[in-house]
């Protein structure tokens, strides 16, 4: 017994011991092994995308040219021109930001431009190099006349550059030693501009790719009518235009906007198509029951196609147009303008139908074009009522449609025909072959030159 409770007394004060040293330990701090890494200065700011032009003589070594910045005064500036004068200078594109640009250099005349610009002739080269004589200027390094340049024909500089670097050309303006009496006392519109932009590359990778910034290029991208006419009212520059169907909003159309439009992207009805300075890319024109587009038409029109009953018909050239790599594909007419005393180009196009270009045009050039059947008109062919200028251009005259013609109908005006044939499918010829056929003239004043020699009727 008494062991017995001697062994109870020492239990009871063993537990009595646990119990005060775990109230010990609840009142003491548990000691971990730590460590820490601290990330400081961390950055959330926009790159910056600056790019500037510079100019120097062009006579002068690009590599120790003194430089001028171009937005302080007027890179080409005599009021003196004449036969066989050279102007020639550097330009040098600097990215000064911290963003990687694609840029590009356009010559864009303020005012009408008169025929002076069809005898200065404009010369590029790049990588630049010292232009030390005239003579330096060889056939290789012209890129075409001031007039094909204005039209947006000719490139002229474009390029990428990273962040910090530059790229120099050299540009030249030659009046050529033909031009006559005539060319005096003009000049291209009030006053011409050398316009350099630049757009975000992409370049600068995020978390994923570098190409968050793919769509860069565009200020705002419009999937309706509304947001379309919207866009054209905020002044976004550059839009790009979702596959769909859409009204023309003329209206709202200012000097400079380009609409990049996506295959699949139609403009319904009749179409006022009068974009002074304005360009449109890649889009549909079409109207089943009349014409894609009439009356005044100015701009340029790039990859487009202008389709239904009539492509263009009763269409005025307000200022110069121009149409690259676009169909013509009316299923009566294809291409008909009866006024405007301006330029109308044509390059790299494929005309189908009745199509007619008014005598009172200044000149229509078509470059590289195809005058083909499309299977719907009944016409595959053109009256030339106005000087015309035809070069690298063929004819297919297959017998698909009743009539297949190249009039030339306006008195004393000229048709002039640069390697151009016509074929039938499986037989090609110079065009001069078609002469008392399907090559005809009405009035004994019109001249039709095909590559140099005048055809006798």
């Amino acid at each position: 017994m008494t062991n017995s409770k001697t062994t109870k007394g020492a239990l009871r004060a063993s537990c009595n011991s646990l119990l005060l040293c775990c109230a010990m330990l609840l009142g003491t701090t548990f000691a971990w092994f730590t460590d820490n890494v601290t990330s400081a200065g961390n950055i959330i700011k926009s790159g910056t995308l600056d790019v500037e032009m510079y100019y120097a003589e062009g006579t002068e070594d690009p590599d120790t040219a003194t430089w001028t910045d171009a937005s302080q005064g007027a890179i080409f500036n005599y009021d003196r021109w004449e036969p066989g004068y050279v102007d020639v200078k550097h330009i040098k594109i600097a990215n000064e930001g911290n963003l990687a640009l694609k840029y590009q250099v356009a010559i864009v005349a303020n005012g009408k431009v008169s025929e002076l610009s069809n005898v200065i002739d404009v010369y590029y080269v790049d990588p630049a190099v010292q232009v030390a004589d005239r003579t330096e200027l060889t056939a290789n390094k012209k890129i075409g006349t001031l007039t094909d340049v204005l039209a947006g024909m000719a490139n002229t500089a474009y390029g990428e550059l990273a962040a910090g670097e530059n790229h120099t050309i050299t540009l030249a303006l030659k009046m050529q030693e033909s031009a006559g009496n005539e060319y005096q006392n003009l000049s291209i519109g009030s006053d011409f501009k050398v316009i350099l932009t630049a757009t975000q590359l992409e370049a600068e990778r995020d978390s994923f790719d570098e190409i968050y910034d793919k769509d860069s290029e565009y200020d705002i991208i419009v999937n309706t009518v509304d947001e379309l006419k919207n866009a054209l009212t905020d002044e976004a520059d550059t839009i790009k235009v979702s596959s769909g169907t859409y009204s023309f909003p003329t209206s709202n159309i200012s000097e400079g906007d380009v609409l990049i439009c996506d295959e699949g992207t139609v403009f319904e009805g009749t179409s006022k198509l009068n974009i002074k300075g304005a360009t449109v890319v890649g889009a549909t024109f079409n109207n089943p029951t009349g014409t894609a587009a009439d009356q005044t038409i100015n701009g340029i029109f790039k990859n487009c196609t202008f389709t239904g009953k009539n492509g263009l018909r009763w269409c005025y050239a307000g200022e110069t147009v121009v149409f690259e790599n676009c169909v013509f594909d009316g299923s009566t007419y294809g291409v008909h303008f009866d006024g405007g005393a301006n330029y109308v180009t044509f390059k790299n196009c494929t005309i189908s139908g009745f199509n007619a270009m008014a005598g009172v045009i200044t000149k229509t050039t078509f470059d590289g074009c195809t005058f083909v059947s499309n299977g719907k008109s009944d016409y595959n062919g053109i009256n030339m009522w106005g000087d015309t200028e035809m070069k690298n251009c063929t004819f297919i005259f297959d017998g698909s449609c009743s009539y297949e013609w190249i009039d030339l109908c306006g008195a004393d005006k000229t048709a002039s025909f640069a390697n151009c044939v016509v074929t039938d499918g499986t037989n090609t010829s110079n065009v001069s072959t078609l002469i008392g056929g399907k090559l005809t003239k009405r009035e004994t004043s019109g001249k039709i030159i095909v590559d140099g020699r005048e055809l006798s009727y």
